[in-house]
């Protein structure tokens, strides 16, 4: 009897082995912080938003404008541009600030998605009335229809005024790479994903662009 109990006892065991032994998959939680125009002073709307993209899965921070002292002290995962504000239209404007779930897209819905980092990419939720915002592939911001292009600025700073390279991106390949690393990560959850999406407040304060640059 004692043999037969123990056998049984085996065996639901190895039944219930890879639930009791599964690892806990942290949730993907990402921020972008963008900047709405080209410097305070002059509080203009400049062709397009510029930010960049943090990794925020493993700190308790909220994905508001309250995390901003802390990404201070992190490095970001790469840069984005989007499309000025144009009243939340559909294909010429950048989205609400706010904050979103997202899944992945690996499809090719583009003829110039060819490799995997062009195909690669997050599509947020919760956008209606619009939809298929996404962070994808691209070269500067006439890639996007209302989406964040992905990549790292060519012009770092704000000191030149805007300039051809204002609105452009290199290394869009390697950025999506590397925004895959993030959220495809050992014991990240790519299922489970949270983007907060804020404007630069504290650069900012009160900022209201009205006037082109």
């Amino acid at each position: 009897m004692k043999k037969r109990r123990a056998m049984l006892a085996g065996s639901v065991a190895a039944i219930l082995a890879p639930e009791l032994f599964a690892q806990k998959l942290v949730p993907v939680r990402l921020m972008v912080v963008r900047r709405l125009g080209l410097a305070p002073t002059n509080q203009c709307v400049a062709p397009c938003i510029r930010g960049s993209i943090y990794d925020l899965s493993t700190q308790a921070a909220p994905l508001d404008q309250t995390v901003l002292p802390l990404l201070k002290t992190l490095v970001p995962i790469c840069d984005v541009i989007e499309r000025p504000w144009k009243g939340n239209q559909a294909n010429v404007s950048s989205i609400p600030k706010g904050i979103y779930t997202a899944s992945v897209r690996t499809d090719a819905s583009k003829p110039w998605m060819k490799s995997l980092d062009q195909k690669w990419r997050l599509e947020l939720g919760g956008t209606a009335p619009r939809s298929a915002i996404q962070f994808h592939y691209g070269m500067d911001v006439s890639w996007s229809e209302g989406c964040f292009i992905v990549g790292t600025l060519l012009q770092k700073g704000d000191a030149s005024g805007i300039t051809t390279r204002y609105c452009k991106l290199e290394n869009g390949e390697a950025a999506i790479a590397a925004l895959r690393a993030v959220v495809m990560a050992n014991g990240r959850d790519p299922k489970n994903i949270t983007i907060g999406v804020a404007d630069d407040s504290d650069l900012f304060p009160g900022m209201r662009p009205s006037e082109p640059c």
